[in-house]
C-alpha cells in the first residue's frame, strides 16, 4: 500500500516572508536569489527526495496534504517540490506569498507540516518573528538547511520554539539533505536542562569533513550543555522523530489552583501548600501519571480581588500557566480566545437562588389543605347539595297534596280511621259552666298577641343557610334518604382526605408560593446578583424574557457570600447546582426554617472540565489520564466522599446550633401541636358565640317591647 494515497492534511510552506515592510522584502528576495544561484546537484536531489519518501512513510508525519507557497521568481526547490508531489499524488494547495495573511482560514488547521528552505539561522529568526501566527504546538515542521557551515547550533532556535510556542515536532534536514536534526524537549542535557537535540542520519558516519558537525564531534566541547548530540543515529523506520509526552521525566510545568466548591486551599503550620476535595485528587492524579511536577499557584477566596475565572484565563494566554485545575463550563467566553478546554469531567447546571418565601402562619392550617379552587368547588357542592334536599321535599309535598285533592273520599277515609269518636254526656249545670269557660278563654286569646313573626322572605334565607351549614338531621322521604346516604360517603372519603393532609401538613408545614421558573424570577421583580461577569453574559437570547432578565443582572465584586446576600437581603442569586450541594447552605431561621430556596427550573445545563493553553503539547496526555479517571469511577468516587463528609458536617452543625429544646424536638423526631395552630379556628368559634348571643338578645328585646305594647 502506497502511503501516497494517503490525501490527508499536510501542508508544505517555503520561508517567504509576507512582510508589509518593502524593506524586509528586498532582503528577502536578495536571499533567495543567493539560493537559487546555486542549483541542486544529483545527490542533493536524491538525497532530498530519500528524506521526502522516509517523512511521507513515517505516521508521525500523518496526515499528509501539501500547502506550497509559490515565489515571485524561479526556485528550484518549489520545481522539485512541486514534481514530487505530482508524481506520488500527494493532494496539495499552492498559494502565492502575497497572499498569505493572518485571516488565512488553511493556516489555523491543525497537522500540518511546513517546510523551510533556511541559508542561515539570521533568516530564520526573522521569519519566526514575523510569522508568529504559523507557529503552533500541533503543527510539523520541516526545516532544509542549505547552509554548509553552521555558526550557531541549533539547540537555542528549538529552545525558543518551545518556550515561546510550544513548538516540538521540528527537524532539520542538513548536511547535503542525508541528515535530521531533531529535538527532545522533556529529556535533560548533563546540566540538568530540559532539551536535548538528537541527530539521525541515512547512513552512518557519512559525515564530510566540511561540516561544522565533523569538527565538533571531533573536538567536542568540556561539559557538553550546549543540547547537542554527542553521537550519530542512524536513520530507519523505528526512529522517533518527535517527543510523544508519555513521561514528561519530570518536567515543571505551572498550573493554577483556585478556591472552589471541589479546591480547598490551606497551609499548614510550616506555611507549606495543602489541597483537598476532588480537583485536588484530579491534580495529584495528573502529576503521578504524566510524571511532571507541577508548580502549583494556589489562590484563596480572600484573595480574589478580581473574578478568579477572569485572572485564570489571562494567565493561560500571557502564557504564564500552562493549565487551570478549576472547574469551567464548557461555553464561550467572549473576552478570551487563546484557550482550549480539557475532556469534560462532569455536568453542572446553572441556576437561581432565592428567599424562602416563608411558612404559612400556623393559624391557617385548618384552612390549607385543599386549594382555594377546591374549596369554591365544595361551597358549590354544598350549596347543590341542600338546594336538591329542599328541592325533594318540595315537590313530595307538592305530589301529596295533589293526590289527596284529587281523591277526597280517601281523604275522609284516613281522617275517620285516625280519629276515635268519644261521646260526653253533661249536665244542665256543666253546660252552663262549660260556655262560661270557653267563652272567657276566648275573651283572653282576643286580648294576647304572639311577637311578630319574621318575614318569609328572611326566614327562608335563614333556613336554607342553617341547612347548608349543618348536617342533614331527618329525612322524611325517599328521596332525601337516598341523597343523604350519598352525601354521607362522599363526606366519609372527602373527611378522610382532609384529614390526611392536615396531618402530613405537621411534618411539612405550608409555604407560601415559591419561585419555580425564570417567569417568576422576572416577575418578583428582586434584583439578580452574581460574582462572575461570565455568567451574565449567559442569558443573551433575542427572546423579551432574557431581555428583561439581563437588565436585573448586577456583578458584584465582594468577599461575602451572595447566599449570605441573598438569605439577608432579599435578593437573588445566580449560582451553580453543586454550590447548594456541596457548600454551607443552611441559612435557618430561629425556628430553624430555610432561608434559601433553589428555583425549580435551571436554565442553562453546562459540561465542566479544565483549562490548558490552546494547542498544548500536554492536552492529548492529559485528556488520557482524564478519561481514565472518569471511567474508572475515582471521580464519583471523590464526589461521594465529599458529599458524606458534607453531610455530617451538617448535621454536626445543626446540633451545635439549635438550642436544647429544639434539639430534643430534632433528635426525638415528635410534633407537638400547639395553641397557634387552632388560633383561628377558635376565633371564628369566639365570634359565631358571640353573633348567636347578641341576636339571642336582639329577639329577647324585640319580643319584650312588642310585650308592652300590648
Amino acid at each position: 500500500m502506497l502511503y501516497s494515497t494517503y490525501l490527508i492534511p499536510l501542508g508544505v510552506l517555503l520561508l517567504l516572508k509576507s512582510s508589509t515592510s518593502a524593506e524586509h522584502s528586498r532582503n528577502h528576495d536578495k536571499f533567495y536569489s543567493s539560493i537559487e544561484s546555486k542549483p541542486l546537484s544529483s545527490q542533493e536531489t536524491d538525497n532530498l527526495r530519500l528524506v521526502l519518501n522516509f517523512i511521507r512513510q513515517s505516521p508521525e508525519f500523518h496526515p499528509l496534504t501539501f500547502s506550497v507557497i509559490l515565489p515571485e521568481f524561479q526556485s528550484s526547490f518549489i520545481e522539485f517540490l512541486l514534481s514530487y508531489i505530482g508524481q506520488n499524488s500527494i493532494e496539495a494547495y499552492k498559494v502565492r506569498a502575497r497572499d498569505l495573511s493572518l485571516k488565512a482560514t488553511w493556516i489555523s488547521r491543525l497537522r500540518l507540516t511546513w517546510i523551510f528552505v533556511v541559508q542561515d539561522l539570521s533568516s530564520f529568526n526573522i521569519f519566526v518573528y514575523w510569522q508568529w501566527n504559523l507557529w503552533k504546538a500541533g503543527n510539523q515542521y520541516l526545516i532544509i538547511f542549505t547552509g554548509k557551515v553552521v555558526t550557531t547550533l541549533w539547540t537555542e532556535a528549538f529552545t525558543n520554539l518551545w518556550r515561546k510556542y510550544d513548538v516540538h515536532r521540528i527537524v532539520v534536514v542538513d548536511d547535503d539533505f542525508r541528515c535530521l536534526t531533531r529535538y527532545m524537549p522533556l529529556e535533560k542535557r548533563s546540566n540538568n536542562d530540559f532539551g536535548r537535540v538528537y541527530k539521525s542520519c541515512l547512513k552512518k558516519n557519512h559525515l564530510t569533513r566540511r561540516s561544522s558537525e565533523y569538527d565538533l564531534l571531533q573536538n567536542p566541547p568540556k561539559g557538553n550543555n550546549s543540547g547537542y548530540p554527542d553521537e550519530i543515529l542512524r536513520l530507519n523506520r523505528d526512529t522517533r522523530l518527535f517527543e510523544n509526552f508519555q513521561n514528561l521525566n519530570h518536567y515543571p510545568l505551572n498550573v493554577l489552583v483556585f478556591e472552589s466548591l471541589l479546591m480547598n486551599v490551606s497551609y499548614d503550620t510550616r506555611n507549606r501548600l495543602e489541597l483537598s476535595k476532588p480537583d485536588a485528587n484530579v491534580a495529584f492524579a495528573l502529576e503521578k501519571a504524566m510524571r511532571a511536577t507541577f508548580r502549583i499557584k494556589a489562590m484563596r477566596k480572600v484573595d480574589f480581588m478580581d473574578d478568579p475565572f477572569a485572572t485564570s484565563l489571562t494567565g493561560i494566554e500571557t502564557r504564564n500557566v500552562d493549565m487551570v485545575i478549576t472547574g469551567f463550563f464548557v461555553k464561550v467566553y467572549s473576552k478570551f480566545r487563546k484557550f482550549q478546554f480539557t475532556c469534560a469531567m462532569y455536568e453542572d447546571k446553572l441556576c437561581f437562588v432565592s428567599p424562602d418565601s416563608g411558612l404559612v402562619p400556623k393559624a391557617y392550617m385548618p384552612f390549607l389543605p385543599f386549594q382555594k379552587s377546591l374549596w369554591f368547588l365544595l361551597i358549590a357542592y354544598n350549596i347543590t347539595v341542600t338546594f336538591l334536599w329542599w328541592l325533594a321535599r318540595h315537590v313530595s309535598e307538592s305530589l301529596r297534596r295533589q293526590y289527596k285533592c284529587a281523591n277526597p273520599s280517601r281523604r275522609l277515609e284516613i281522617n275517620r280511621s285516625t280519629r276515635k269518636p268519644q261521646a260526653r254526656y253533661l249536665s244542665k249545670s256543666g253546660i252552663k259552666n262549660y260556655f262560661l269557660i270557653k267563652e272567657h278563654r276566648s275573651s283572653d286569646v282576643s286580648n294576647y298577641k304572639e311577637p311578630p313573626e319574621i318575614p318569609r322572605y328572611i326566614k327562608r334565607p335563614i333556613i336554607f343557610i342553617e341547612h347548608l351549614t349543618y348536617p342533614f338531621q331527618t329525612s322524611e322521604i325517599p328521596a332525601q334518604r337516598a341523597l343523604l346516604l350519598g352525601t354521607l360517603f362522599f363526606a366519609l372519603i372527602l373527611n378522610g382526605l382532609y384529614q390526611s393532609v392536615l396531618v402530613s401538613s405537621l411534618s411539612k408545614p405550608f409555604h407560601y408560593p415559591q419561585l419555580h421558573n425564570l417567569e417568576d424570577v422576572v416577575d418578583s421583580g428582586k434584583i439578580v446578583i452574581t460574582k462572575y461577569a461570565n455568567l451574565k453574559n449567559v442569558f443573551l437570547d433575542d427572546s423579551e424574557l432574557d431581555a428583561m432578565l439581563v437588565q436585573r443582572i448586577r456583578v458584584i465584586n465582594t468577599q461575602r457570600s451572595t447566599k449570605d446576600i441573598v438569605a439577608y437581603e432579599d435578593k437573588i442569586a445566580i449560582t451553580r447546582y453543586y454550590t447548594l450541594e456541596l457548600g454551607d447552605s443552611d441559612y435557618l431561621d430561629k425556628e430553624g426554617n430555610p432561608l434559601l430556596n433553589l428555583v425549580d427550573e435551571c436554565p442553562m445545563n453546562y459540561r465542566v472540565s479544565y483549562v490548558s493553553r490552546l494547542h498544548s503539547p500536554y492536552a492529548e496526555k492529559v485528556d488520557f489520564v482524564l478519561l481514565r479517571l472518569r471511567e474508572a469511577g475515582l471521580l464519583n468516587f471523590w464526589f461521594d466522599d465529599m458529599l458524606y463528609r458534607i453531610k455530617i458536617a451538617k448535621i454536626k452543625k445543626r446540633r451545635l446550633n439549635k438550642d436544647m429544646a429544639a434539639m430534643k424536638s430534632w433528635m426525638s423526631g415528635r410534633i407537638r401541636l400547639s395553641l397557634d395552630h387552632y388560633l383561628l379556628t377558635f376565633l371564628l368559634l369566639f365570634v359565631g358565640l358571640f353573633g348567636s348571643t347578641v341576636m339571642f338578645f336582639v329577639e329577647l328585646y324585640i319580643a319584650k317591647r312588642s310585650t308592652r305594647k300590648c
